[in-house]
């Protein structure tokens, strides 16, 4: 059976979304607008202009992420509610994303005393209404301190529960970078809860596999930059796909040794004597850069009626809302030019 005659109505809303994304070169634009009017004005004949028309140039960072967020969860929601049973059912744990993000809001706000009426208005509900979740979220907003949250998710059997334990671990012993350790291992949740479609669909296992290999790169990275010892950021790792390891015998070669990888190869490609630092910095703007590839890949070999196309072009609209956030923030900032520049350079 065709793919098109499987999944007759995935490819039109696949499209739509697709048809979504902003051009790579109003991207480039923006990276250098002047001011928050100069960014909207740019951004107002795009996907992007009902969040913008709603917005001012007063407006902060986190709200703007936050409105770009909830967009994104209803965009993808809007295609897994309608979708075939596997589809839904991968797309919804994607969805978890948006969640996991909440949760990280919350561990956050528990760390810098907010009040609770901040705390409430910094989350993303919008993807909590459209997964029928909105009583997890309820019940996590009432965790007094961190060991209460965690106990919170145990409760509820929550996919973070596990990632989230292995975090408080690790922040108790690095306070330094508490925030960096939360949003870097609760990202492990959702990605691990999608391997388990892979044996399904092989399009799905070719989207699924990139994004444990980007998540096992961060944690690697991030994990040496730390100065976490070869067993703990093992101990880390996705076990799905490809897992790397620090070399033994050379950790300071850690780079070297992932040369061929094409996220670190257009890292490397612009910065020579690339450090670990460099490397972690640009990361997520060559991971980006990669999904938009890969979701040409996706669609000229599987077509757009295939379920890995509903999943990557889902990814890829969500890392081009964060590129547009981290963007904004630059020019909310009023970084310099040559700084942004150095970030953006793989755009």
């Amino acid at each position: 059976m065709s793919l098109v005659t499987k999944y007759p109505y995935l490819g039109p809303r696949v499209r739509f979304l697709k048809s979504k994304l902003l051009d790579m070169n109003i991207i480039k634009n923006i990276i250098f607008t002047t001011s928050p009017d100069e960014f909207f004005s740019s951004l107002g004949n795009t996907s992007y202009s009902s969040i913008i028309s709603r917005l001012s140039k007063d407006t902060s960072t986190q709200e703007f992420g936050l409105r770009v967020k909830e967009n994104v969860a209803r965009e993808v929601a809007s295609i897994a509610i309608t979708a075939p049973h596997l589809v839904r059912k991968a797309l919804m744990d994607y969805l978890l994303k948006f969640e996991i993000d909440n949760i990280k809001s919350i561990a956050k706000a528990i760390l810098a005393n907010m009040d609770r009426r901040s705390l409430e208005a910094s989350l993303n509900m919008a993807v909590e209404e459209a997964m029928g979740r909105r009583h997890i979220m309820v019940d996590l907003i009432s965790s007094s301190n961190l060991s209460d949250l965690s106990d919170r998710l145990k409760a509820q059997g929550h996919v973070a529960y596990r990632a989230f334990s292995k975090a408080l671990e690790l922040m108790h012993n690095h306070q330094d970078i508490q925030i960096a350790i939360l949003d870097t291992l609760l990202e492990s949740s959702y990605i691990e809860a999608l391997t388990h479609y892979v044996r399904y669909d092989d399009s799905l296992k070719e989207v699924v596999t990139d994004m444990v290999d980007f998540y096992n790169l961060n944690i690697l990275l991030r994990g040496s930059l730390w100065n976490l010892s070869a067993q703990v950021i093992d101990d880390l790792t996705i076990k799905f796909g490809n897992v790397y390891k620090v070399p033994p015998e050379e950790p300071g070669r850690l780079l070297e040794s992932l040369s061929q990888h094409p996220i670190v190869a257009n890292i490397l490609s612009v910065v020579r004597q690339a450090t670990i630092v460099d490397a972690v910095r640009l990361l997520h703007a060559s991971y980006f850069t990669y999904m938009m590839k890969k979701a040409k890949t996706i669609f000229g070999k599987y077509t757009e009626f295939a379920p890995g196309a509903a999943l990557v072009i889902s990814h890829a609209r969500d890392l081009e809302g964060d590129m547009v956030s981290s963007i904004f923030n630059m020019v909310k900032l009023n970084i310099s030019k040559d700084i942004r520049q150095e970030l953006f350079i793989l755009l």
